[in-house]
C-alpha cells in the first residue's frame, strides 16, 4: 500500500496538503451551486462553528491520523473492514449528541454492516482451514 511503500509522510502533513489542494474545488462548487454564502457565514451560531471545529479536529485530524498509523502497521485487508463501521458510529453519535431518532431502518442497516464486518473478520482466518476450503468449493458448484 502507499502508506507502507511510499515516502514517510506524517499523516497530519498528508491531511493538511490534501485539504489545501481541495480548497479551489470546494470554493468553485460553492460559487456555482450555493447562494448567500457570506451571509450564512456571518449568521453562523456557536453550534455551527462547533461543527466545523469537530469536523476539522475530530473526524479529520484524529481519525485520519489513527487510520494512517493503522495502515502503516497492519495489512489493508485487516483494517479496511472496520472503515465500514463509520456510518454506524455516525448514527450512534447522532442519537447520543443530537438526539436524533433511532428508526428501525437505521437499526437494520447498522446490524447488516456489523454482521458484514464480523463475517469478513471471521471467515478470513477460516479460509486457511482445509475443511472450510473444501466446503466453500462444494457450495460454489
Amino acid at each position: 500500500s502507499l502508506a507502507k511503500s511510499g515516502p514517510s509522510i506524517h499523516p497530519v502533513t498528508m491531511l493538511g496538503w490534501s485539504s489545501f489542494f481541495a480548497i479551489p474545488q470546494v470554493a468553485l462548487a460553492s460559487y456555482l451551486f450555493e447562494d448567500h454564502q457570506w451571509a450564512h457565514l456571518a449568521e453562523a451560531t456557536w453550534r455551527g462553528w462547533g461543527g466545523v471545529v469537530y469536523s476539522a479536529v475530530g473526524s479529520s485530524l484524529l481519525a485520519y491520523s489513527m487510520w494512517y498509523s493503522l495502515l502503516k502497521k497492519l495489512p489493508v485487508n485487516k483494517v479496511m473492514p472496520y472503515s465500514l463501521l463509520c456510518p454506524v458510529g455516525a448514527i450512534a453519535l447522532g442519537c447520543l449528541v443530537m438526539h436524533e431518532s433511532l428508526t428501525p431502518d437505521k437499526v437494520t442497516g447498522a446490524a447488516v454492516v456489523i454482521l458484514g464486518v464480523a463475517l469478513s473478520s471471521v471467515t478470513r482466518p477460516l479460509r486457511s482451514i482445509s475443511w472450510f476450503k473444501h466446503w466453500t468449493r462444494s457450495t460454489e458448484a
